[in-house]
């Protein structure tokens, strides 16, 4: 099963068994737009725009429920989960939620950054956000959001991937750029690639 952030689409669960003819299982949405996804277990959350955070049970996936959401302070548009620990990119900044209560999300404490973030991601107690011309901010997630590094030389930094001590990052029309992470207080790049479209 896949689950997709459909805009204004909705949260849909599709049977991909058969790639070549993936079947619609079920779909919510509400009157904002689903713009990013987190599994965690049985659950989904969900950054649903101006909606916030939406935390919708997929342990059957023909059947999906919402059973909690939380206001946010900005729009929401990536979500990313450490275990009780929600981390939302908002209009702003970086907005932390508790889901230790999956029904009863709470929104709690904002971090705000040098522009409106791209794309979060989690990775061994590091937070990495985009921000798009600004570049890349890294913030430890052990003890509350503390920023510990960043770089900059991004085009327009927009998406996040990992793998080991590689970041891949998706830099607008600069290609994707590949960091060295193995310190998060000075993510260095290390190689670009640039495509010819």
């Amino acid at each position: 099963v896949a689950y997709v952030a459909d805009g204004i689409g909705g949260f849909s669960a599709v049977d991909v068994s058969e790639p070549a003819a993936p079947a619609l299982l079920d779909n919510v949405r509400t009157s904002s737009e689903c713009r990013g996804v987190a599994l965690r277990g049985t659950r989904a959350y969900l950054a649903y725009g101006s909606t916030g955070v939406l935390s919708v049970s997929i342990s059957d996936p023909s059947n999906l429920r919402i059973s909690g959401t939380a206001e946010l302070d900005g729009t929401a548009s990536s979500i990313v989960t450490r275990s009780g620990t929600a981390y939302v990119a908002i209009s702003g900044g970086v907005q932390v939620v508790n889901i230790s209560n999956a029904s009863q999300p709470v929104a709690g404490a904002i971090i705000q950054t040098t522009r409106s973030p791209d794309d979060l991601l989690y990775d061994d107690g590091i937070l990495y956000v985009a921000l798009g011309r600004s570049g890349l901010a890294t913030y430890n997630v052990t003890s509350g959001l503390v920023p510990v590094g960043g770089t900059t030389g991004f085009t327009q930094a927009k998406g996040l991937a990992a793998t080991g001590n590689t970041l891949y990052v998706a830099d607008g029309t600069g290609g994707i750029q590949i960091v060295d992470i193995r310190d998060p207080r000075n993510p260095t790049i290390i190689r670009s690639l640039r495509f010819e479209v």
